[in-house]
């Protein structure tokens, strides 16, 4: 008995009927009786991309191909899923070939600019897309990978001149808000960024790639249990997504879930390709957190040796280690710098500030400079920030909290005793000062809390939102406060808060905890701006840390209202700690420190280099170790370089 065989016709039929199960099976069965059948690979191949079965397709459509070399459809489709699989260097290859013989195809000039941007060619990319755009202006995923280019470029007011108008036009296109809020999140313009987010994710709710920028933007605002949803969320669309498995790391890492964290960098690793380099650089970083010096170098130095992107695993390795001057590492970041300067942007940026550090190890000033005014630069490029903006904020503070206004309210809100506050520019000794009191058996350490910044951000800000609360709402506020920063562990009664910027809220803490403690620390004003140069910070409340000028500017503001603070606060609430006094006397001024607090001395706090617990600032190697000097006066050894910082200041050199 003769069974009748399927025919192409037959599959097309089921095919442009949309029924493509019946006609993916009908394919099947021809290829397999006919191996020189090139159509029904192709389909087949076609049907299979679509259900996301990417290898499989690409080895048919390849085959098609190699059966009918001269089939125009056959090249273009194959490219289109090659971009898909992210073999973006072959679609590259068979692009370029395809363009031969139709230079003007829009679909085959997009694939073309997209797999020079994911190769990190980026002027290339950049032009690739000015030039399809030409032939397909209206082209929007076309308009929008452009926009994408030029933020990887760093070129963020040309990526907003794309993209305002494409969400103009275009009110429902996802990822052109995506884009957006992105390119505000490098500003540091988090506010805008976050609806942005929001409604690219209500409109196109199953994005992977929003969920993780989201949840990054959530992180970097410190609202860790959200970012952490958004990450999770990220990881269920797509599963083996290395970014979000890293991101959720993180906020695991800040949420003090340290082994949930590890397991996450290192299912990341196991991933394999540039997946490895970054998540050895996260597990070396959490370790370097908890004290782990020797594990985490062993972890960088992995990531570094395994030939990925490399930047980040050098500038926390430099964070822990003094460089010699013949240490292979100044060879290995400046040839990498070389390599990518131009293609990579945000990655030279951190090459730049691990250059500088490893150069400042060796006390070569001028390199380390170069590297220093170049990264610094980089980043300032990209973010928001008005000086004088900042000023009139300070001022509109100071004439929001008098010496009447706070004395009208004493008393008014939470009468809890346990938060203690640590705060100070950054880079001036907070952190030295929290560890020692972190070392008490009574005191835990809990970082940089977001507590504060939270309850202020919902109130309307300060000062704007302060004027309109009553002494019920003081009280409400001061318990919410205890509540979100959570309770001490281990039987302890103190929580410092080591939030450097919380000097802003000093009046406001004042109304809302009138019994918490105030800690000020104080450090030379040159050193303090010249190590904040030094670092690229990963918090966006740091603007000012880019530009020397704004730098020194930004502190004279701090001064200015530090001044108010210091002339309204009373005295049994508020103490002021010098950096360098501590350096020079340490148990004085320990000891000074816990009868502030009320508490009966205890001799660990003089061994604070040996409390363990995770220490998540740029300081991190510092309060690993005795008290040193060599931090007191630093400036002096690299005046030359600091001009603008100096006359901001009004010091001389």
């Amino acid at each position: 008995m003769n069974v009748r065989q399927p025919t192409l016709q037959e599959a097309f039929a089921l095919h442009g009927q949309g029924r493509v199960g019946e006609a993916a099976r009908l394919y099947e069965a021809i290829a397999a009786r006919e191996p020189g059948n090139a159509e029904a690979r192709h389909y087949l191949g076609a049907i299979l991309a679509s259900a996301g079965r990417l290898r499989d397709a690409k080895a048919l459509m390849k085959r098609a191909l190699e059966l009918k070399p001269n089939e125009f459809a056959y090249l273009e489709n194959y490219v289109g899923v090659l971009a898909l699989a992210e073999d973006y260097a072959e679609a590259l290859d068979h692009c370029e070939r395809a363009l031969k013989r139709q230079p003007r195809n829009p679909n085959l000039l997009y694939l073309h600019a997209v797999a020079l941007q994911k190769l990190d060619r980026l002027d290339e990319a950049r032009d690739a897309f000015v030039a399809m755009q030409r032939v397909a202006p209206g082209h929007l995923a076309g308009r929008k990978e452009h926009a994408v280019t030029l933020t990887r470029l760093g070129e963020l007011d040309e990526a907003l001149a794309i993209i305002e108008p494409l969400i103009a036009a275009q009110p429902r296109f996802a990822d052109a808000y995506l884009v957006r809020a992105n390119i505000r999140s490098i500003r540091g313009d988090l506010g805008l960024a976050l609806p942005d987010y929001e409604r690219a994710i209500a409109l196109q709710p199953n994005a992977h790639e929003t969920w993780y920028s989201y949840g990054r933007a959530l992180d970097t605002l410190g609202r860790f249990e959200p970012a952490l949803a958004a990450f999770d969320r990220a990881l269920a669309l797509r599963p083996n997504y290395a970014d979000a498995l890293i991101g959720r790391g993180g906020a695991l890492k800040m949420l003090d879930r340290l082994p949930e964290a590890v397991a996450c960098f290192d299912q990341a690793s196991a991933l394999g390709g540039d997946a490895v380099t970054k998540g050895l650089s996260a597990r070396g970083a959490a370790l370097a957190e908890t004290g782990d010096a020797d594990e985490a170098g062993t972890c960088l130095r992995q990531a570094i040796a395994s030939g990925g992107n490399s930047a980040a695993a050098w500038l926390s390795l430099a964070d822990i280690v003094k460089f010699e001057a013949d240490d292979p590492g100044f060879a290995a970041m400046e040839s990498r710098l070389a390599e990518i300067a131009r293609r990579q942007p945000s990655e030279a940026q951190l090459l730049h500030f691990a250059l500088a550090k490893a150069y400042l190890d060796i006390r070569d000033s001028a390199r380390a400079f170069a590297h220093l005014d170049a990264g610094n630069r980089s980043k300032r490029a990209q973010i928001v920030y008005d000086a004088e903006a900042n000023r009139a904020q300070i001022a509109s503070i100071v004439a929001a909290f008098p010496a009447e206004t706070l004395a009208r309210f004493a008393g008014a809100g939470s009468p809890a005793t346990t938060p203690i506050f640590v705060v100070g520019m950054p880079r001036s000794g907070t952190t030295l000062i929290e560890q020692i009191l972190a070392s008490h058996p009574t005191i835990h350490g809990a970082g940089e809390l977001q507590a504060l910044p939270h309850i202020v951000a919902e109130i309307g800000g300060v000062p704007n939102g302060v004027a309109a609360l009553t002494a019920e709402d003081l009280a409400q506020l001061g318990d919410d406060y205890v509540e979100r920063a959570g309770e001490p562990p281990g039987g302890k009664t103190r929580v410092v808060d080591k939030l450097p910027a919380n000097f802003l809220n000093l009046g406001f803490i004042r109304l809302i905890l009138p019994e918490a403690r105030i800690i000020h620390v104080r450090r030379d004003p040159v050193d303090t701006c010249l190590s904040c140069y030094t670092k690229n910070f990963k918090a966006a409340n740091l603007p000012y840390t880019y530009e020397q000028t704004e730098l020194g500017l930004y502190y004279r503001d701090y001064q200015t209202l530090m001044a108010h603070w210091r002339a309204t606060l009373p005295a049994s609430h508020f103490l002021e700690v010098d950096y360098e006094t501590v350096v020079d006397d340490l148990e004085t001024q320990a000891r000074r420190m816990i009868a502030f607090l009320g508490l009966p001395w205890d001799p660990a706090c003089l061994e604070f280099h040996r409390t363990r617990r995770a220490v998540r600032t740029a300081s991190v190697n510092q309060v690993r170790k005795p008290i040193y000097r060599s931090s007191v006066g630093r400036w002096r050894e690299h005046a030359a370089y600091l001009a603008p910082l100096l006359k901001a200041l009004g010091v001389e050199a």
